[in-house]
């Protein structure tokens, strides 16, 4: 499977080396953009895996690029690179807001470790979010004019206090039938048995 890294850096030469290691240490397909086009691409690129941000001189130009990344996909893995290995207090503020920073010259073994750490950093976001309440069978799928029958005769017994039997050969939908009487029932908020 192909993966998507977005590097965003106004330095040519930062730009080529980082898309090289990629290029050659997997199945990566690379976008480049410079500062000022790059919420422009980030807008385009839905299927980003990670953005490589070149630290620029413009600190205040980096920390904006940070926020329009994260107001675009708050769990996007951004990865600062910097041209030589910058003192601890500098840049304390980024080690909160990118899931990685790494220095130049780049290594390959430096870079798949990078990378390594990125997906971490994603697998440890998708289990720390709070999950979407499950709610299975509640549609019937199509339009043909059996389901259309069948979409029908449950809106008109749903809110009613009769007792329904669905009966059919396995694998029909009859518990698709059922949670979705439960679901249009004024039993709705109660357990469905």
């Amino acid at each position: 499977m192909t993966m998507l890294a977005l590097i965003i850096d106004d330095d040519p030469d930062r730009i080529e080396e980082i898309q090289f290691h990629l290029k050659n240490i997997g199945n990566w397909q690379v976008a480049t953009s410079s500062y000022a086009e790059s919420e422009q691409k980030l807008k385009d690129s839905r299927t980003l895996r990670v953005a490589f941000l070149g630290y620029c001189k413009d600190t205040q130009q980096f920390e904006q690029s940070i926020q329009v990344i994260k107001q675009r996909d708050a769990d996007l893995p951004i990865v600062a690179v910097f041209d030589q290995k910058p003192d601890t207090e500098s840049i304390a503020p980024f080690h909160e807001l990118c899931c990685s920073i790494i220095n130049r010259p780049l290594h390959p073994e430096q870079l798949q470790q990078t990378l390594t750490e990125v997906n971490t950093w994603r697998r440890r976001r998708r289990q720390t979010q709070p999950r979407r309440p499950l709610e299975l069978f509640r549609s019937l799928s199509g339009s043909s004019e059996a389901v259309n029958g069948i979409t029908k005769l449950i809106y008109r017994v749903a809110p009613t206090d009769a007792t329904v039997l669905v009966t059919g050969p396995s694998g029909t939908g009859k518990e698709v039938v059922a949670r979705k009487i439960h679901y249009f029932s004024a039993r709705r908020d109660k357990p469905f048995v």
